[in-house]
């Protein structure tokens, strides 16, 4: 094999962009579970319940997380709910439970 001559050619075909897949973050129960009481917990300027159920509805899509550790999760987040009196967000979280 002489040094001179190239081995290989550069490919000049297309690559053809796939869609991208969506991302399965790892879920760490006790991470999550935190992050719902800290949120749920927050002073009334400073809660945001949109941010709450978006994330619940990630934690549902998420295929890394078993039911029990879904449930785990939102049984610890309906209770500082209901002791905060956050109305709204109670039935999203039963309805979680349920599903």
């Amino acid at each position: 094999m002489d040094i001179d001559t190239p081995t290989t050619q550069p490919t000049t075909e297309p690559v053809i962009q796939s869609e991208p897949k969506p991302t399965i973050r790892k879920v760490n129960v006790a991470e999550e579970r935190a992050w719902f009481l800290r949120r749920i917990k927050a002073d009334p300027a400073h809660y945001d319940e949109e941010s709450v159920i978006q994330r619940l509805n990630e934690l549902q899509s998420n295929s890394m997380l078993g039911k029990p550790q879904l449930k785990v999760i939102v049984m610890a987040a309906m209770t500082a709910a209901k002791a905060m009196r956050r109305k709204q967000l109670i039935p999203q979280l039963e309805q979680c439970l349920q599903n």
